[in-house]
């Protein structure tokens, strides 16, 4: 039915990994490494557990310059933690977000977000207005010449949620 390999588990109360999940009532039915419903649930209740504990696709839309505040850094932050728990993550940087692809910039933690299986997509003409040249970006980071149609597929058509930074 579900088409997907899915790791589902009943933890006991006092498991070190139910208390990090915060449960307080056992069994925690646990799909995915995700706390769904505690206690003895119903046919119903695993169904719905099921169908919440699906891999999203999250994008993230990054605005703003690794410089001068914390957003570049907290969009990375959300991506890995999507990445951690088994969903995608997908980093889109338009305006002045484009110099986080720098290879320079962030620390090198954008090369680690994508080896953890993020994307990267840089904004080809908001690179041209920055003078930023295309051998000057991290490996692996896509630019999209058509940015605003390419971000209006991926919104409507690929992401199941949208974070904007």
């Amino acid at each position: 039915m579900l088409g997907e390999d899915l790791e589902v588990r009943f933890l006991p109360l006092y498991s070190p990994e139910a208390e990090a999940l915060g449960a307080e009532l056992a069994p925690a039915l646990v799909v995915n490494r995700r706390k769904l419903v505690e206690g003895v649930p119903s046919v119903e209740e695993i169904k719905e557990a099921l169908e919440k504990a699906r891999p999203i696709r999250l994008g993230i839309i990054l605005t703003k310059a690794p410089q001068g505040s914390e957003d570049a850094e907290n969009a990375l932050l959300a991506g890995l933690a999507a990445l951690e728990v088994g969903d995608e993550a997908s980093l889109f940087l338009l305006s002045d977000g484009v110099w986080a692809a720098r290879k320079e910039a962030m620390a090198g933690k954008l090369p680690a977000f994508m080896s953890k299986g993020g994307e990267v997509c840089v904004s080809g003409e908001h690179m041209r207005a920055a003078g930023l040249p295309p051998e000057k970006l991290v490996e692996q980071a896509q630019v999209a010449n058509d940015a605003f149609d390419q971000l209006v597929d991926l919104v409507m058509d690929q992401w199941d949620r949208v974070m904007v930074f």
